[in-house]
């Protein structure tokens, strides 16, 4: 064996050694990492993961995505997002199985490829939010704008103000803080989409309006797949950011 080839092993037995007891079968912190504290509970990241798969673009472009490519084209777009990240969780899941290591994901990234991988992992995450958040915001004002009018002399950027000013006082106090009140917005996030499913089957039954729709729009001009192949694909962006 090379000193290369044992190096990699005595390397790969203190990672091991560090991670977990196995007496007592439970993960450990790394030394420098002692000084953290887990304050979130269980039910706190059960409802924290239930509701982030529920992105804004759920409320703010559901019906522009059935618009442009009908029913079916929707139908299949939501459907092949969607089964494309149970894989990507399925992976998620059996790499923490196989490394649980302390840190976030980026650290897999250093341990499996390459250190320049774990690199490139961190700064994407990074660009992902930093996009991400700023556009979460403009759909919050959008949303506010679409219900009061655009005649309304209330100014829409009032409400990302707010929200950014609330993100940094729940940031501020503490992981626990964070964790309390995720939970409650999450499980006002999810009895929203509820709310949302019943009321679109009372719609479609005629219950509210006075109008039966039934499966009507997958028969109409250009149903059920408006706009080809090419309207597939414009969906799969906003589809992508519904989830």
């Amino acid at each position: 064996m090379s000193k290369l080839e044992a190096g990699h092993d005595m390397s790969e037995k203190y990672e091991i050694d560090q991670m977990q007891d196995v007496s007592r079968d439970e993960v450990q912190l790394a030394p420098e990492q002692e000084g953290l504290k887990r304050d979130l509970r269980l039910r706190h990241m059960v409802m924290i993961a239930i509701s982030g798969t529920i992105g804004t673009g759920l409320f703010l472009t559901s019906g522009s995505t059935i618009a442009t490519a009908g029913p079916g084209g929707a139908l299949l777009a939501y459907a092949l997002v969607g089964l494309w990240l149970v894989f990507v969780c399925q992976a998620i899941g059996e790499i923490a199985t196989l490394l649980p290591l302390p840190g976030a994901f980026n650290a897999w990234g250093g341990r499996v490829f390459d250190e320049a991988f774990s690199f490139q992992m961190t700064w994407m995450y990074f660009i992902n939010w930093a996009l991400t958040i700023p556009a979460e915001l403009s759909a919050s004002a959008v949303i506010v704008e679409f219900w009061i009018g655009k005649d309304s002399s209330f100014p829409s950027w009032v409400v990302p103000v707010i929200i950014i000013i609330l993100m940094v006082f729940i940031n501020m106090a503490g992981v626990q803080a964070y964790g309390e009140l995720e939970y409650w917005f999450s499980i006002l996030k999810v009895a929203t989409i509820i709310i949302f499913i019943i009321c679109g089957i009372l719609v479609d039954a005629g219950a509210i309006g006075g109008t039966t729709y039934g499966v009507s729009n997958w028969h109409i001009d250009g149903a059920p797949f408006k706009g080809g192949f090419m309207g597939f694909i414009t969906t799969l962006v906003s589809v992508g950011y519904a989830y």
